[in-house]
């Protein structure tokens, strides 16, 4: 009689030990799923960079996307924090944006701020604008001819920044009585704005009249901004002397309350606070028009892009929000039974967004929805890693998440595909960072004291991590004692022989091709093997006798 394993796979709970295929396993840890070996993956890196922080580090993201020196520069927070290199074209400074630092409103920051110090970002700004105070306006002069019928003109004013961004109006002043003659002076706010970016200038518009009877704001001040400290502009342009219109209208700051900082297609990006998602002015990340946002049925939990289309996730149900523009986006809820349990379980791969949800890990895009665990382990099983504590990243076409119970921490990684399966690792991370330019992923972990050790996950060439594996029931068709056992690896390989659920040899340490006895004195239908190490193993044969070894 003879048993044998060539091909070794993952992970599959949802079956009785006793009905897995040959190959699966009741416990993987730390193995590659695909290829047939059992392959350990790689120990994490040397540390890249130790950071600083008092409390775990939860978002971790590398700045200076161009600088291939990993040890710099690294923005990190305790909170869930996004962080958007923004759509900016021509962006020499690399401009980004995000939200949930310090717990703070959303914000900016850029190259000569952001690295002036650890911990990073060193300075941010608030992320929008602030609407100026509204100005006034004098009328003065003695009208050249006194009979001439009196014009109104509403302005308002505009604030630029020294990163070269115009806000949202001030709220129009109305300008009565005017005729050819008189001068019209516009004073505005000359005082700085808060935390804001520094305002360095401001632009004066004039109401105007266009074909049609369309009213709309102009440019006054053609020959350029005005200075910030300056308060008083004259008004002497004719309306063939005014300049283009206002583009800012209806523009405003994000929400202080506003997370969950997501980029989309053609320059948008997307937020959210309480039940409403928020979208940016295309290719301004800094505008935010309340004319944008979309309400939803409650509580938003988290938000991820794939192509044109936004997955929303609320307390209750799922939303589709799709639009190449913020003014054409439509929203559809989703008749599905589940909902995402974390906003930092959604990754964006397999051509949509795969997420944590109550009965397993879901699946919404193109080709519409699928509960990828189905068939690998039952709500139950999947309850027990505790699925609202994840947060994932997607390597090398694989989910890896890692989940925190309270009294475990560890994680799982998933294959999907024709066979798909999953092993649990016992590495674990408290934040990551898929850097898509060099398509490594860093794991932000937990050192001693305050250290926060950021590695590489799973480097080729690197050192193996110790892995353990544990077949499911290899059945005889009747009981037999197994004497002797053969394992093929690159190494050497730690082995256990259970009969009927009981370890009956090891863990003993065997050499690769090299046949060894087995003990006798008891017989059994039901075998088992456990593996662990750091070879690779080919496959392993158990044999009543070395004629049956010798023999296929």
């Amino acid at each position: 009689m003879k048993l044998k394993i060539r091909a070794f796979s993952g992970m599959r709970p949802v079956m009785a030990q006793d009905l897995l295929r040959p190959g699966e396993a009741v416990l993987a840890v730390n193995t590659h799923l695909k290829g047939g070996d059992l392959e350990p993956i790689s120990a994490l890196s040397a540390t890249v960079i130790t950071l600083t922080s008092a409390s775990a580090v939860r978002a971790l993201y590398k700045y200076g996307q161009t600088n291939a020196n990993e040890n710099e520069f690294w923005f990190q927070s305790i909170n869930e924090a996004n962080f958007v290199k923004g759509p900016i074209d021509g962006d020499t400074e690399e401009r980004t944006y995000f939200t949930g630092v310090l717990s703070s409103p959303p914000g900016k920051t850029k190259a000569d701020i952001a690295t002036t110090a650890p911990p990073y970002p060193a300075n941010f700004y608030r992320m929008g604008l602030p609407v100026p105070t509204t100005p006034s306006v004098a009328i003065t002069g003695t009208a050249t001819v006194p009979a001439d019928p009196a014009i109104t003109y509403a302005y308002c004013v505009t604030l630029v920044s020294a990163w070269g961004e115009e806000g949202p109006p001030s709220i129009p002043f109305l300008a009565a009585g005017w005729r050819a003659g008189q001068t019209i002076t516009v004073t505005s706010q000359t005082a700085q704005a808060g935390s804001y970016a520094p305002i360095t200038g401001k632009r004066v518009y004039r109401s105007s009249t266009g074909a049609g009877g369309t009213a709309r704001f102009l440019l006054v001040n053609t020959e350029g901004d005005v200075a910030l400290a300056t308060a008083a502009y004259v008004d002497g342009k004719n309306s063939l002397q005014l300049g283009e219109a206002l583009a800012t209208r209806g523009w405003s700051e994000p929400s202080d309350a506003m997370v969950g900082l997501t980029q989309m297609a053609n320059g948008m990006l997307a937020g959210f606070f309480q039940s409403t998602v928020c979208f940016s002015e295309p290719f301004f990340p800094y505008a935010w028009p309340v004319r944008y946002q979309q309400s939803v049925d409650a509580p938003v939990i988290g938000m991820a892009a794939f192509d044109q289309t936004l997955l929303v996730a609320t307390s209750r149900s799922l939303y589709i929000m799709t639009g190449s523009d913020p003014t054409n986006i439509t929203s559809e809820k989703l008749a599905l039974a589940q909902t995402c349990l974390s906003r930092r379980s959604m990754v964006e791969m397999m051509g949509g967004v795969v997420f944590a949800c109550p009965d397993g890990l879901a699946y919404i895009g193109s080709s519409g929805f699928k509960m990828l665990t189905d068939g690998l382990m039952t709500r139950r099983e999947w309850q027990a890693y505790a699925p609202s504590s994840m947060h994932a990243y997607e390597v090398d076409g694989r989910y890896l998440c890692f989940f925190d119970t309270g009294a475990r921490k560890a994680g799982l990684i998933f294959s999907f595909g024709d066979d798909s399966s999953f092993c649990e690792t016992d590495i674990h991370a408290t934040a990551g960072f898929r850097d898509r330019s060099t398509d490594k992923l860093f794991l932000c972990g937990v050192g001693s004291g305050s250290a926060r050790p950021v590695t590489k996950w799973d480097v080729g060439g690197g050192s193996p991590a110790t892995f353990t594996w544990t077949s499911g029931v290899l059945r005889l068709d009747s009981p037999a004692n197994l004497s002797v056992a053969r394992v093929s690896a690159t190494g050497s390989v730690n082995f256990t022989l259970l009969a009927d659920g009981a370890v009956v040899f090891g863990p003993v340490a065997v050499a690769s091709s090299v046949a060894f006895k087995l003990p006798s004195g008891y017989r059994s239908a039901r075998y088992q093997v456990t593996l662990s190490g750091t070879s690779v193993v080919r496959s392993v044969e158990l044999a009543d006798s070395m004629q049956a070894m010798a023999g296929e």
